[in-house]
């Protein structure tokens, strides 16, 4: 039967979808810069309408690449010395093949049709994305993004929408996502989805797009997403502890679920189906182990219970006189395990006990039930977990004679102290190198995708079904924001987060644009609706 936690594994991570965006924000910071290998752009500028070349025409495409690299390597300067240098060099045969070639390059490319088909620049800038997730999706996840464009047609092409109807407004895009095994080890693939209701435009309110301009430009933008914003895919470290996920619930607290290797024994497939539940809470992220593999960890806790009976050896001597005459007995007594031990599994606890038999020589054997309790612990500095005794041990009768029941308890508390925290293979070290691992496993996945990411435990529980773990995710100091402008080919200003001068005048020229008025004023991470300060002295208050 699967476990409530941790369906057939035995340890499943969860990371909330508020990390996720808080990844995905990294993300679109790292595209301010070349170096990171995986960024999401802040804007850029892209050709629409196009017709797709034949292949006649990508033949000589790819073969007037091919010349201009060969001249920018310190070959001949111009098509002329080309030419003859080929034909001085190649075999007579070649020759002419390669002369007919050239003919046909100096006939250039045929001339299209006048269209009124939308065919021009479109520049963009993007917000930072956030993430979309469905319950039990496993393959799955769609990109949301706030949008403004702006169109230049091509001489006689036709326009997107309306010149006084700004293209401004949100994105949202399907991705599938794989983890790919080649020969080179493991990639992560990121594809669009290829069904065209998961690729859609939905227009800001305030731009007057009427339905078939939107319907238009989610045309332009399935065939832009599908043909230049495709990232091959991506190598992943040879130790990256993921290869496949399921979305677990909805709202606030939805997170993805995540098998994850604790073991040398390979994840079983085809099982992710079972991971229903939701430990993180809301956290940022947990991770969970189940009952059954824990107990394994304890086989140290079961043997020492085991030892103490075993070696639990008392006596007694008793001295009376009957009719003056000095008499005494020896009375010994013995432990035997009737059943046990075991461990059952409670909310905040877990309770390791034991059925005995005291055996008394000479006399009548007695029945008893001890029980031990244990707790989990977080050490906050070390980021430790461990399992500590909560209490003594409890004998639910008592035992002849106070030094019995003093000399059994001591000795369970000894050799349960020894089993945790001694020995050559002390019970504490396995639980906590269960979590140590995991959290390393995550960090360096997590690093990836933010070369800064950390995360860090904050809270443990136990439950029925085994042991949770709970933490959130960091990362790296996030990036001011400023308003700023550059100039494109036509001189005109558009403005754009990033950092450098002209903030203001960036920033009046981008609320000039068609949408008149800002419901809100977004900087970074926080949404205000009071007066926020943009780089010195522009403020909401100024702006509306």
């Amino acid at each position: 039967m699967a476990n409530k936690l941790t369906g057939s594994y035995n340890a499943v991570a969860q990371i909330s979808r508020r990390q996720l965006n808080g990844l995905l924000a990294s993300l679109h910071q790292n595209g301010a810069s070349d170096q990171p290998p995986l960024r999401l752009g802040h804007n850029g500028v892209l050709r629409v309408g196009d017709p797709k070349p034949t292949r006649p025409e990508f033949v000589r495409l790819r073969f007037g690449n091919w010349i201009r690299n060969f001249q920018s390597a310190g070959g001949p300067s111009n098509l002329d010395d080309f030419r003859a240098r080929l034909a001085v060099h190649a075999p007579p045969g070649a020759a002419k093949m390669m002369e007919e070639e050239f003919s046909k390059l100096e006939k250039g490319r045929p001339g299209r049709q006048p269209s009124k088909k939308p065919r021009g620049r479109v520049q963009l800038q993007l917000s930072s994305p956030t993430i979309i997730l469905a319950d039990g999706a496993t393959s799955e996840a769609t990109l949301l993004t706030d949008v403004r464009a702006h169109y230049d047609p091509d001489s006689g092409a036709g326009e997107i929408a309306a010149a006084d109807h700004p293209l401004h407004g949100e994105v949202r895009a399907a991705f599938e996502l794989s983890v790919l095994s080649s020969a080179s080890g493991r990639k992560l693939s990121v594809r669009p989805s290829s069904k065209d209701s998961k690729i859609e435009f939905i227009a800001a309110s305030g731009t007057g797009l009427t339905g078939a301009e939107v319907s238009r430009i989610s045309g332009e933008l399935r065939d832009i997403v599908r043909e230049k914003f495709t990232p091959p895919p991506v190598d992943l470290p040879p130790d990256f502890p993921f290869s496949e996920f399921k979305v677990v619930g909805s709202g606030a607290n939805q997170v993805i679920a995540l098998p994850i290797q604790v073991s040398d024994s390979p994840l079983p497939s085809g099982r992710i189906q079972n991971l229903d539940e939701n430990f993180a809470d809301s956290s940022g992220f947990a991770f969970a182990a189940s009952k059954e593999y824990i107990e394994d960890l304890l086989e140290p806790l079961f043997d020492a219970v085991s030892n103490v009976v075993r070696d639990f050896k008392k006596e007694i001597i008793i001295g009376v006189t009957v009719f003056g005459i000095p008499l005494k007995q020896t009375i010994k007594f013995t432990l035997q395990l009737k059943s046990g031990p075991s461990l059952e599994w409670e909310s905040g606890r877990i309770k390791l006990s034991a059925h005995l038999k005291l055996v008394v020589r000479p006399g009548a054997d007695l029945s008893f039930t001890f029980t031990q309790k244990f707790k989990l612990a977080l050490n906050a500095s070390t980021q430790q977990v461990t399992l500590e005794a909560d209490g003594n041990p409890s004998v639910n009768t008592n035992l002849p004679f106070n030094f019995l029941h003093e000399a059994f308890e001591n000795a369970i508390k000894d050799a349960r102290d020894h089993a945790l925290s001694g020995g050559a293979a002390p019970v504490n070290n396995a639980v906590n190198q269960v979590f140590a691992g995991a959290r390393q496993k995550l960090i360096g996945g997590l690093k990836v995708f933010d070369e800064s990411a950390s995360a860090t435990f904050t809270a443990v529980k136990i439950t029925k079904d085994g042991l949770i773990v709970r933490g959130e995710i960091g990362s790296g100091p996030r990036q001011a924001r400023v308003f700023g402008q550059h100039h494109d080919e036509d001189e005109r200003d558009l403005a754009a987060p990033h950092r450098g001068h002209g903030a203001r005048h960036g920033f009046e020229r981008f609320i000039r644009a068609p949408v008149r008025k800002i419901d809100q004023c977004v900087v970074g991470e926080f949404a205000a609706a009071g007066p926020v300060a943009l780089q010195g002295d522009v403020t909401r208050d100024e702006v509306l």
